[in-house]
Order: structure tokens, then sequence, then C-alpha cells
């Protein structure tokens, strides 16, 4: 089974019309590579803005085999130095599916 990770600019629209970020073995690596590329994003993110980052894992599911599983995360930058708050929020996305 595979599970192609997208960055779309909504997060019920075509996936296609996104960005292909990879495919993946398992739902688990999809979202591991949604945490870094949140991260990554995030590491952009003025201080006092808040990311708001749309994106779809598309593979096997209840729908079949391409099933879209959209997310959408929102995180607020404080006025810290980014790299403290980038390894935080990456590893707080992590936790909160369980692979951290």
């Amino acid at each position: 089974m595979t599970y192609t990770l997208y960055r779309v600019d909504d997060p019920t629209g075509d996936p296609l019309n996104g960005v292909a970020i990879g495919d993946f073995a398992s739902f688990e690596a999809a979202l591991d590579a949604r945490d870094d590329d949140t991260a990554r994003l995030f590491a952009t993110t003025g201080p006092g803005l808040v990311l708001t980052a749309h994106h779809q894992i598309v593979g096997p599911g209840t729908l079949g085999d391409a099933t879209a599983h959209p997310m959408t995360t929102s995180l607020p930058r404080s006025t810290e130095p980014a790299g403290a708050e980038v390894a935080d929020a990456r590893r707080w996305l992590r936790q909160i599916h369980g692979t951290g």
C-alpha cells in the first residue's frame, strides 16, 4: 500500500492541484513527513504570525485505495527565536499521533 502526501491550499480540494511531497509505505510515515513539512513551513513563519498548513494523505481507507485524508495544522509563532519553537512544534506534532 502506498500513501501520497500533498500540501494543498484547501484541505478538501483536489490534491492534484497541490504539491506532492512524496510516497510512503505507511500512513504513519506519511504523517511524519507531514510533521516535517509543517515544521519547515513554520520555520519561515514570521514572529507573531500564525501558520495554517493544509495537507492531504491519499491512500487506502474507507473509500478505497485513493481515500483522501485531509488535515489542517495551525501553529502560532511567538517572538522567540524560531529554532526552539520549530523543534517544539515538530515534537508536539509527533506526540499527537504517537510516533514521537
